[in-house]
Parts: C-alpha cells; sequence; structure tokens
C-alpha cells in the first residue's frame, strides 16, 4: 500500500492528471494493506479533486474501514452510497453488511438488505452470511430464521460459512430439524461441512433430546475426517 500512495503522490507533484481508477487502485492497496486511516483520506481527497467515487470507491473503502475494525466509520459511507447518485452493487453493500457483522448491528444489516431488494440490487450468500452473522452475534438468534425464507425465496443457495452460521443459529434456537436440513443441503450443493457446522448442529439436536441423531452427526463428522 505506501508503494501505492507514494505512486499517487508522485502522479500529483508531476502535475498528471488523477482519475478515479488511480484513486480506487490506491484505496484498494490500502484496504489490503489494513490502513484504514489512509483508505478514507484517499476517499475524501476524490471529492477535493473533482472526482465522484464509484461503487469500488466505495466498495474498498468500506472494507479497509471495517478490517480496520472501524465499522461506524464504514456504515456512515454505506449511507453517503445510499444517498448519492452512484448505483450501488451487490459487492459494496456486502461490505456494508460485513461492517454490521463486525459491529453487531443485526437491524442495521437488515435495513441494508431491504434497501438492496427496494433497489434491485441482488443480495448473494455473502450478503446473509453477514447479516445472520451480526444476528448471532446480538444474540437475535430468532431473526436469521427469517432470513432462511427470505433466501428461499430469492433461490439463494447458501455457501459454507452462510450454512455455518444459520446451523449456529438453529443450535441456539433449539431447531434440530432445520439444522440437519442445512446439513442436508450442504451435502446436496457439494460444500462439505467444517467441524463448527457438526459442532453446532449436534447441539441442536442435544437441545431436541435428539440423542441418537446427535450420534448420527457425530459419527458422520469423524467418517468425514474434518479436523476436530
Amino acid at each position: 500500500w505506501e508503494k501505492a500512495v507514494e505512486i499517487l503522490d508522485g502522479m500529483s507533484l508531476v502535475e498528471v492528471e488523477l482519475d478515479t481508477i488511480t484513486f480506487n487502485a490506491a484505496i484498494s492497496a490500502c484496504e489490503k494493506g489494513i490502513r484504514w486511516e489512509k483508505a478514507l483520506e484517499l476517499f475524501k481527497c476524490m471529492a477535493r479533486c473533482g472526482l465522484e467515487p464509484d461503487t469500488f470507491s466505495f466498495s474498498a473503502a468500506m472494507s479497509a474501514c471495517t478490517g480496520g475494525g472501524m465499522w461506524e466509520e464504514a456504515l456512515e459511507l454505506s449511507r453517503q452510497l445510499l444517498q448519492s447518485t452512484v448505483e450501488p452493487s451487490t459487492a459494496s453493500l456486502n461490505a456494508a453488511t460485513s461492517a454490521c457483522e463486525e459491529g453487531c448491528q443485526w437491524k442495521k444489516a437488515l435495513q441494508i438488505i431491504g434497501d438492496m431488494m427496494q433497489s434491485k440490487v441482488e443480495p448473494d450468500s455473502r450478503t446473509f452470511a453477514a447479516a445472520v452473522g451480526s444476528c448471532n452475534k446480538a444474540g437475535a438468534w430468532e431473526v436469521p430464521l427469517q432470513l432462511l425464507s427470505a433466501m428461499m425465496q430469492r433461490k439463494t443457495e447458501a455457501d459454507a460459512i452462510t450454512s455455518s452460521a444459520l446451523i449456529s443459529t438453529c443450535a441456539k434456537g433449539g431447531e434440530w430439524e432445520t439444522a440437519l436440513h442445512f446439513i442436508g443441503m450442504m451435502a446436496q450443493n457439494n460444500v462439505e461441512p467444517d467441524t463448527s457446522s457438526f459442532i453446532s448442529a449436534i447441539s441442536a439436536c442435544e437441545k431436541g433430546h435428539e440423542w441418537e441423531r446427535a450420534m448420527q452427526l457425530f459419527n458422520a463428522m469423524v467418517q468425514s475426517k474434518v479436523e476436530t
């Protein structure tokens, strides 16, 4: 990231015209280097240079802030994005829901998903995974089951991260049947359940007094040779 910023500064000194692509590259470099302060500084500098940030600018800056633990700044950027004339993308709003997960802001995550649907931006598995994660961190385990309904209506396939988060939710609510459903779905989609998924499903069965099913899951975990 330091080299990218150095090149950008050098271009400015020799009066080379800076454009959005150049700034985006520098902001992205800061994101990868977890330098949220510099990423935010460059983002604000775009306006001073008469340049309008695009969806990638917002996405990279939000990801940099979230990566640096500054989820509030990331959510402020998402607010600016939705109020701007820039057309948001799934990636840019996923950066916003990731910030919600970091800050346990599950209500805000649901709001962002609602905004996505209204603006005809399609949520993907990562969107739902971050929203479910924010609910789980905040202890609002009932809400992700509603998100599951939205996922099924939109025919969004749950990947390993989303499925694991939903199975964790099922464990907290004792929803053993739903947990087993997700384990089955993962197999159908050729997604290998990890240790966390198995343990959460076993916990859900335990709370539902389904001891035999819990043992079946344990045996399946051992046979699948996942790390325990």
